[in-house]
C-alpha cells in the first residue's frame, strides 16, 4: 500500500532495518533557487530563508530518524528511507497535488504483514526535499516539519492510517 504525506547506516538500528539516503546525480547539492525567492504568492510574502544544500537536508532527515523512540526502532522492519528532490507527476497527482507531497510510504505496513512476508523487498519511505523547501520555512521550522513528515511516514509503516494521524496532528 502507498500512503503519502513526504539513512544512513547506524549502530542504533538493527541489522533487519535498512536506512540509507539515496544518491542523486552530480549537481544535486546545488540549492534550489525557490528557497530564496522574494516574490509574493497565494501564501503571502516569501520568507527569505538561507539555502539548504542536499547534504544538509539529508542530515535533518537523519536527525529525525535518530530521534525515533527506542520502541519504534525495535519494531521497524525492512524499510529503506530515501530523500528525493520532487515527487513524480503521478505521485503528486495521486497523493498530493500542486507540489505539496512532502513524503510517501510504499510497502506493507507491520499491521498487515503475515507469516509469509519473509524475503520481501524493503518498504520505502521517501522524503521529498523540493516541497519542503518550497514552504520557505525558517531553519528551525523546517527542521520541525521534516521531523513531522518522517514521523508521519514511519507511522504508516507501523500501520497507522491518515485519519488517525491527522487526529494526532501528524
Amino acid at each position: 500500500k502507498r500512503r503519502g504525506y513526504g539513512h544512513r547506516n547506524s549502530d542504533r538500528y538493527r541489522h533487519r532495518v535498512l536506512w540509507r539516503v539515496a544518491v542523486d546525480p552530480p549537481g544535486a547539492d546545488d540549492p534550489p533557487q525557490f528557497a530564496q525567492s522574494p516574490e509574493t504568492d497565494a501564501l503571502g510574502p516569501a520568507v527569505s530563508c538561507p539555502p539548504v544544500r542536499r547534504d544538509e537536508f539529508e542530515a535533518l532527515v537523519d536527525a529525525a530518524l535518530e530521534e525515533l523512540p527506542e520502541w519504534v526502532v525495535e519494531v521497524v522492519d525492512n524499510v529503506h528511507v530515501v530523500v528525493e528532490d520532487w515527487p513524480s507527476t503521478d505521485q503528486d497527482d495521486e497523493y498530493g497535488g500542486g507540489g505539496t507531497l512532502l513524503g510517501l510510504y510504499h510497502g506493507v505496513n507491520l499491521h498487515d504483514r503475515a507469516g509469509h512476508y519473509s524475503g520481501a523487498m524493503p518498504d520505502r519511505i521517501t522524503i521529498f526535499m523540493g516541497p519542503h523547501l518550497a514552504l520557505r520555512l525558517p531553519p528551525s521550522r523546517l527542521k520541525k516539519q521534516i521531523r513531522k513528515t518522517v514521523l508521519h511516514e514511519v507511522a504508516h509503516h507501523l500501520g497507522i492510517d491518515d485519519e488517525r494521524l491527522h487526529e494526532l496532528g501528524y
